[in-house]
């Protein structure tokens, strides 16, 4: 069974909801019971000038990768994310797969570990509260120095629930 790292993200609409419905359909995939950062408020990476809540949850499954990135990208298109939306767009939600199990895998629809997690503070930091331990996969760096060498975007914790 596969640790899979997912990150979360929203800065349209009821931000808070579309974490927890999107927490909803991680926790229905998963195998075991999810584990889940606290959520934060954080700048937008971009032209947008709307705050996100940025989330990681952590999840267990056997299911393939693309199997799961499917399973997300219809979720976010249901919620009403255009898909063909410019890059770093507003969004009601967005999910990645950031890491399925320390897997290599470079494809047309998915790249893991995602290609550009390690310079973002607001995926290192929320992983950081549920992986303290994290060590990127292919640079065998701990998470406590991706967090130095990423972004400078403000990442807030808040005290909502999800």
């Amino acid at each position: 069974m596969a640790r899979i790292v997912i990150a979360l993200g929203s800065n349209l609409g009821d931000r808070l909801d579309y974490l927890k419905q999107a927490k909803s359909l991680i926790s229905s995939l998963s195998d075991q019971p999810v584990i889940c950062s606290s959520v934060y408020e954080t700048e937008p990476l971009g032209p947008s000038d709307q705050l996100y809540y940025n989330a990681v949850a952590l999840m267990h499954s056997e299911k393939p990768p693309l199997e799961l990135l499917d399973q997300f990208k219809k979720f976010e298109i249901e919620c009403g994310r255009d898909p063909e939306a410019r890059k770093w767009s507003d969004r009601e939600i967005d999910i990645d797969i950031i890491d399925y199990e320390g897997l290599a895998l470079s494809s047309e629809r998915l790249i893991l570990p995602h290609p550009s997690y390690y310079k973002r503070t607001f995926v290192l930091v929320p992983l950081a509260e549920v992986c303290p331990d994290w060590i990127d996969p292919n640079t065998q760096t701990p998470i406590d120095e991706l967090i130095k060498n990423a972004d400078d975007l403000g990442v807030y914790k808040t005290s909502l629930k999800w």
